[in-house]
């Protein structure tokens, strides 16, 4: 009876046969004794016979049918681990059923029961032979005695601590030789969590045996195993066969509903238990969780003096792709090692075909080779995993984005509050290649003998092979390195890199050259009190440059901030600021600078327009975000500062020319422009729009008076919404420099 504590339901039904045997050994005392003998004589008889410590405080017969045993207790044994207290054992049918049983019922009731678990557990050992064997014979015996016999207990308790739950069992033996027990064990004051109920007979020295289970394991407390996982709903339906020898047969099925909610386990299973070498062996086993995870194999368990061993062969597909499954389990030295190798890996395909909740990216691979090899013996479980996976993914960076690995890592795990806790971290490296070359190296591991935190280094030295997201298409130079702390969820560390060009690849291509950084990161984590800084040469863009930039720089949960972006360029000075986002964000990149001082004569040059004479200087400001949704989105307005200009007339008669900007129908404007040779502005005020349809200019020139009192030979000039291109096409400079 070793180990029976772990399993407090067979604990219920061997009592319950335990005090059933008394019951009969107690009938067959008084049969040969008087009527009048101490319960302390019935007590060491019981004993003797059952093998057994047994007390009685006192037995009568009460009438003609019905035999009583008072206060009957087994006490903890060296065969018992527990305690089995009962008020009353009564016995209705007297003794004719004993004496001449043919044609005759007895019923056994149990008042007052209690079944009280002892605190520690001793170890499990395998059914033995001579076990099986002695409960296949006393199984037999009741079944060929010609008696009917039904047995009773009701308001039974369980107790282990002060955890209380209740059960009722019943039980019988037809006249025709079926036997049929039904138990239900109950929550106080609740409805039954779980109820049990076994049928059987015997056909050639055989006993034949049906076995339907339905339940809820979450609600027995600390009656359930803590190391299975807490159950919303089981039901269990097997049939089985007890052969002389030894030998058992068990096939059936088991569906299991976790507590946390989704969808069941099944454990479909046909196996066979040889006690002569303690082996059980599973000719089918089936494993499936939801639609997608349908394993099919075999496995075997040895339970042998050196301990239990334990192989599983699995394969099938899971979320419709193909897996095989290698486990082998070695309890005597804890070694345990498993090999998994799994083709068109999507891992949100498998969080919902678990009925987990979406995991924070949309992982997937073509393919994964897991090998775990360790010891989990004494709560201390070492594991060290080597894996390797082609075309790695994320899907919201986009297919451009995929990059094979290998994974390396050396951990000791330890059995907390809620579950696997990490005890320590090796150093580990993660290799991820693109294309033949190194894209990343990463090391972690402990920093000393605590789990928490670890040192994280990652090394990028061709950041030309780090694949970018296509939400925000860039092509990169140079190297980079983070050195840093993981603290389970939150990683803070130093992110330094030199990037001779950095290209955004947007609907014109914004470029950086020299850039070096040297930015706090933080995910998960506060931002760093001390801020990073992030300096460039130079920024080009649709045709302008920003020269000599600086700024602060912050790196947060995936996002890059320049708050105070310093720039000069044309004369002039500019700030402003920039973020720029990695992974899903539906605004991958917003920009907001401000310039004054620009001097117009030097940004035409720059931008090799082929005005012959623009002068005067401006402000501006301009905005862009790039969006997922709606792509380039840009917004921008310069207006002239004191003094105004001038403007070559040429630059203006280019536009005129144009067939598509609608020139002043009365051809007076274009009369009056051909007599001058500049045209003097005291204002000008400009609007840019740039979205994914293409940009639009809008200009407006005021004329200056002459004198300061007479007014210009033209008022103003206005164009609106004309094409960006168009500019380009029309002020460029006809040979390339």
């Amino acid at each position: 009876m070793t180990g029976l504590r772990r399993r407090p339901i067979l604990v219920t039904l061997g009592a319950v046969a335990l005090l059933a045997g008394v019951g009969l050994l107690a009938a067959g005392w008084y049969l040969i004794g008087e009527a009048e003998r101490t319960g302390r004589l019935v007590s060491a008889a019981l004993s003797r016979a059952a093998g057994v410590a047994v007390s009685v405080e006192r037995a009568r017969i009460e009438g003609p049918s019905r035999l009583v045993l008072y206060n009957l207790h087994l006490p903890p044994g060296p065969r018992w681990a527990g305690d089995v207290r009962a008020r009353e054992l009564r016995l209705e049918g007297g003794l004719l059923p004993i004496l001449f049983p043919r044609g005759r019922a007895l019923e056994i009731v149990l008042v007052s029961t209690s079944v009280t678990l002892a605190e520690h557990a001793a170890p499990l050992e395998p059914p033995s032979a001579e076990s099986l064997e002695s409960l296949r014979r006393l199984v037999m015996r009741l079944i060929e005695w010609p008696a009917a016999l039904s047995l009773r207990i009701e308001g039974g308790e369980l107790r282990e601590g002060d955890q209380v739950v209740t059960f009722d069992l019943t039980g019988e033996r037809t006249p025709t030789g079926a036997i049929g027990v039904a138990l239900r064990v109950s929550p106080p004051g609740g409805p039954p969590a779980l109820s049990l109920r076994l049928a059987g007979g015997a056909t050639n020295g055989q006993v034949s045996l049906r076995i339907d289970a339905q339940g809820e394991p979450a609600r027995l407390g600390a009656f359930w195993p803590a190391a299975l996982p807490a159950l919303a709903q089981l039901t269990l339906q097997a049939e089985g066969r007890l052969k002389a020898g030894g030998q058992l047969e068990l096939a059936g099925l088991a569906r299991a509903g976790r507590a946390t909610g989704g969808p069941p386990f099944v454990i479909e299973f046909a196996s066979e238990y040889r006690a002569a070498t303690a082996r059980l062996e599973f000719s089918r086993l089936g494993l499936d969780w939801g639609d997608g995870l349908r394993l099919r194999g075999s496995g075997a368990v040895e339970l042998g003096a050196d301990g239990t061993r334990v192989a599983l062969d699995l394969a099938g597909p899971a979320a419709g792709r193909p897996v095989t499954l290698a486990l082998r389990y070695a309890a005597a030295t804890g070694a345990v090692t498993a090999r998994l190798d799994a083709e068109g890996i999507d891992l949100r395909r498998l969080f919902e075909t678990a009925g987990l909740a979406p995991p924070p990216a949309d992982v997937t691979a073509r393919r994964l080779r897991l090998s775990l090899s360790g010891n989990i013996l004494s709560g201390q479980e070492r594991v060290a995993v080597d894996a390797s996976f082609e075309d790695l993914g994320l899907r919201e960076l986009g297919a451009d984005t995929r990059v094979d690995g290998q994974l390396r890592g050396d951990a000791t795990l330890r059995l907390g509050a809620a579950g696997l806790e990490l005890g320590r971290l090796a150093p580990s490296t993660l290799k991820l290649t693109r294309a033949g070359g190194v894209v990343l190296a990463l090391t972690m591991g402990s920093r000393g003998e605590a789990p928490w935190p670890l040192a994280v280094e990652a090394a990028a030295a061709d950041l030309g092979r780090l694949p970018t997201p296509s939400s925000l298409p860039a092509t990169l130079t140079g190297r980079a390195e983070v050195r840093g702390e993981l603290d389970r969820g939150r990683f803070a560390g130093v992110l330094t890199a030199e990037l001779p060009r950095v290209e955004l690849r947007l609907t014109s291509p914004i470029v950086v050259t020299g850039v070096r950084a040297t930015i706090p990161l933080a995910w998960g984590a506060p931002s760093p009190a001390p801020a990073g800084t992030v300096a460039a040469d130079r920024l080009a863009a649709y045709g302008l440059a920003l020269d000599r930039l600086r700024s602060s720089a912050r790196f947060a949960d995936g996002r890059l901030v320049l708050p105070d972006v310093r720039y000069v360029h044309y004369g002039g000075r500019g700030s402003g600021s920039i973020e720029a986002a990695v992974g899903t964000s539906p605004v991958p990149l917003r920009t907001r600078i401000e310039g004054e001082h620009i001097d117009l004569a030097a940004l035409t040059q720059a931008y090799g327009l082929t005005v012959a004479h623009l002068t005067g200087r401006v402000h501006y400001l301009f905005v862009l975000e790039h969006s997922a949704a709606h792509g380039l989105i840009a917004v921008g307005q310069a207006n002239s500062e004191e003094g105004g200009g001038e403007v070559g007339i040429e630059a203006l008669e280019k536009l005129l020319n144009s067939a598509k900007v609608q020139g002043e129908s009365t051809g007076l404007l274009r009369k009056t422009l051909e007599t001058l040779r500049v045209f003097r502005y005291a204002s000008l005020d400009a609007e840019v729009r740039v979205a994914r349809g293409g940009g639009h200019v809008s200009l407006s020139l005021e004329g200056r008076k002459r004198l300061g009192v007479f007014p210009p030979p033209v008022k103003a000039i206005n164009f609106s919404n004309v094409p960006l291109a168009l500019l380009v096409r029309t002020f460029a400079r006809k040979e390339a420099e």
